[in-house]
């Protein structure tokens, strides 16, 4: 049996990326052991105050709860709304010695429930949501309902009344849950027009860490898409560069995206760095390892032979191209997970890489000699070709004659590959990219620490639909 902690780190890690990975909220939660019991804490921004707090919890309590529910009481059918996420109060937001407000409840068992319903209810969400395609999706809210159920027995229940509909489900939930390698037996139990998913679904801790794998890997390699076309591609971007800049003091410019030949999708991501107050240039080997040294795992790594970019020649005297290949699962789980560890909650409810991170990194640098710019954080701009940019920085300006191709003495990009050119945003609004995750078929396997791990979930390339 896994250790009740590393269950309930998992079991939070799974609820940080469903609710991103579903559009439901941006979250920051993290398993800490307070007072020797394990406890959920949210850390928020320096300037909030507790009104500012109550009012982000209370955003992500009434979004899970429109995502299934008319409204709180009809979610108590399935919840426990005595216990988080959907009770709280200002006692749970104590200051730390930063002066920094963090929410912090005890994993009882009314919350390590909740956490596990909201999971198992997130599975058969994405299956009657699949049924969608062969099903008028009216026809499915009027015959599928949610109903009450013996909590110490199972975790969720559905009613059907339509006996087809009813096999239908049954039949692609179990096909559903086979795909993951660490899929649970004995998991369903029908009772007449009853579907019932146990409470022991959740028992193999690396099940959970499967679908956590699972919802990453699709959501990191969504950053194929185009900025301009979803702002929380765009925001997701942001946060990494800011990480970079704080953890590792490397003056991450901008990030361009291109294709891996492996399989043609855009989830390469490569940094471009200040080469100097005027000129761009790619990571070296000393800016890769102190990078790959704050995630705490090679996340870069020399990409320049497996991707579709086009490099000039004049960038002999050093070939490498460091990148972050989204489409490894490993690396994909490993930045999404540093980056919510080392957030805070802002007061747009989003995503911020924790000030004191800087701190903490230069009291590890060996150097005492730090200019005014390593102690300023960048501030990032757009431009008019849609590359991010950083306009604190002076010459910020000529970011695009590295990304575009503009002339470099050493290095030139073809401009179908850079962000957000018009090859890749051509035929795609923002509704069809929100959508398309539910729509993607992908298969993926995934050899990590001697264990195969392989999935498989309805999704499609938009430029793949005619």
């Amino acid at each position: 049996m896994p250790n009740i902690s590393e269950v309930n780190r998992e079991l939070v890690k799974a609820f940080n990326i469903s609710l991103r990975f579903n559009g439901i909220a941006v979250t920051n939660l993290t398993v800490q052991n307070l007072h020797g019991k394990d406890h959920i804490v949210i850390s928020f921004d320096k300037n909030m105050n507790s009104k500012q707090c109550m009012k982000y919890l209370n955003n992500m309590k009434e979004k899970i709860i429109k995502r299934s529910y008319r409204d709180e009481k009809a979610a108590g059918v399935s919840y426990n709304l005595k216990f988080f996420p959907f009770a709280f109060n200002t006692k749970h937001l104590p200051r730390d010695n930063k002066g920094r407000k963090k929410f912090s409840v005890e994993i009882d068992e009314g919350v390590f429930f909740n956490l596990k319903c909201y999971l198992a209810q997130a599975l058969a969400g994405d299956v009657t949501e699949g049924m969608g395609k062969k099903h008028n999706p009216e026809y499915l809210r009027k015959h599928i309902y949610d109903t009450s159920f013996d909590r110490n027995s199972y975790l969720y229940c559905m009613l059907f009344h339509d006996k087809e509909l009813q096999k239908d489900f049954v039949d692609s939930f179990l096909a559903e849950i086979a795909g993951y390698e660490n899929a649970p037996s004995d998991y369903l139990e029908v009772r007449g027009n009853y579907v019932y998913i146990k409470r022991d679904i959740f028992d193999n801790v690396e099940f959970i860490k499967d679908i956590a794998a699972y919802n990453t890997s699709l959501e990191c390699r969504y950053l194929q898409t185009p900025s301009n076309k979803n702002k929380a591609v765009d925001k997701l971007k942001y946060t990494i560069i800011d990480f970079m800049d704080k953890t590792a003091d490397i003056p991450v410019r901008t990030i361009i995206r291109t294709s891996h030949n492996r399989n043609n999708e855009n989830s390469v991501l490569i940094p471009i760095v200040a080469k100097n107050r005027k000129d761009n240039r790619f990571l070296d080997n000393n800016d890769a390892y102190e990078i790959n040294s704050a995630f705490g795992m090679e996340i870069l790594s020399d990409v320049g032979r497996d991707i579709s970019m086009k490099l000039s020649k004049s960038n002999s005297s050093d070939s490498t191209v460091y990148g972050i290949d989204f489409s490894e699962v490993d690396i994909a789980c490993c930045v999404l997970n540093k980056i919510i560890e080392s957030s805070v909650i802002n007061k747009d409810h989003e995503l911020a890489i924790d000030p004191e991170l800087r701190l903490q990194a230069l009291s590890r640098s060996p150097s005492t000699e730090l200019s005014d710019t390593k102690l300023e954080s960048p501030t990032w701009d757009r431009s008019q070709d849609g590359v991010l940019k950083d306009s604190s920085k002076e010459g910020a300006g000529r970011v695009s004659q590295l990304v575009l191709g503009e002339d470099d003495d050493s290095i030139s990009l073809n401009l179908g590959v850079s962000e957000d050119s018009p090859k890749d945003t051509e035929n795609i609004c923002n509704e069809e990219l929100k959508n398309s995750k539910l729509l993607i078929k992908v298969n993926l396997r995934r050899r990590n620490m001697g264990v195969v791990f392989s999935v498989k979930k309805e999704y499609h390339l938009l430029s793949d639909v005619a």
